[in-house]
């Protein structure tokens, strides 16, 4: 099943998730590809312009497919890099891009980005995007200072939207540390919502500095039930 990742802002560890449950789905061989239709802070090597989210997913397991369709080199809003550099966001081409992926992978992941009401347009947001594609949802939520308040605002919005929101999946959090001044903010928040935690990751640096895939594909299948991530039974995580 395809599905729409999204978060409560900025650095929440999407690209992090992303990377994470494609390698481990891509190890037991179903072909994934990730999808990042809008990419700011583009950087260059070899004259040739790339995404770094992609480029750390590559880094992960370069056989995964990845997609990007809108790719601006201001690191700002995605609409204000897009009239600072003329290049026009259209939902229609951002979506011939996803469907461009659907065509060649069982399984597409679409990564936003910022959070879901971050602007795309004068007139659309992410929440916009994920509607057009009719995606089921996953939030990933950095759990560190505001991180209660801007989840409930971000499941808000998501009701608002009518989109389906599968879960979320907690970064730089374990529910097993010591100690953790965070435990319980999680518990409060658990409660509070209708949605399930899905899995939880430790922070991992996104540069892809010393990154170690084999580490991010082992903890992922540990702490990520993926069987609900991707709603459907995975016959190798079923015993």
């Amino acid at each position: 099943m395809n599905i729409f990742v999204t978060s409560i802002g900025e650095k929440s560890g999407k690209t992090i998730f992303c990377a994470g449950i494609a390698g481990v789905m891509q190890s037991l061989g179903y072909e994934i590809g990730i999808c990042k239709p809008v990419q700011t802070g583009c950087k260059y090597a070899n004259d040739k312009q790339f995404s770094p989210d992609l480029n750390f997913i590559k880094k992960v397991d370069p056989n995964i497919k990845t997609y990007s369709t809108f790719n601006y080199k201001y690191n700002t809003l995605p609409c204000v890099a897009a009239d600072a550099e003329h290049i026009k966001f259209t939902m229609e081409k951002a979506m011939r891009g996803y469907n461009d992926a659907i065509k060649e992978n069982d399984i597409v992941v679409v990564e936003g980005i910022g959070g879901i009401l971050t602007p795309l347009t004068s007139r659309l947001t992410v929440a916009d995007l994920i509607c057009a594609m009719k995606l089921p949802t996953i939030i990933v939520v950095n759990v560190e200072n505001d991180f209660v308040n801007k989840t409930l605002m971000t499941l808000k919005t998501a009701e608002f939207y009518n989109i389906e929101v599968l879960g979320i999946v907690l970064n730089k959090y374990s529910p097993n540390t010591q100690n953790n001044p965070y435990h319980e903010s999680v518990k409060l928040l658990e409660d509070m919502v209708d949605c399930e935690v899905l899995g939880y990751l430790n922070n991992v640096d996104i540069s892809g500095e010393g990154i170690n895939p084999e580490t991010l594909i082992s903890e992922t299948l540990q702490t990520v039930n993926l069987q609900k991530v991707f709603n459907m039974e995975i016959p190798k995580l079923a015993f």
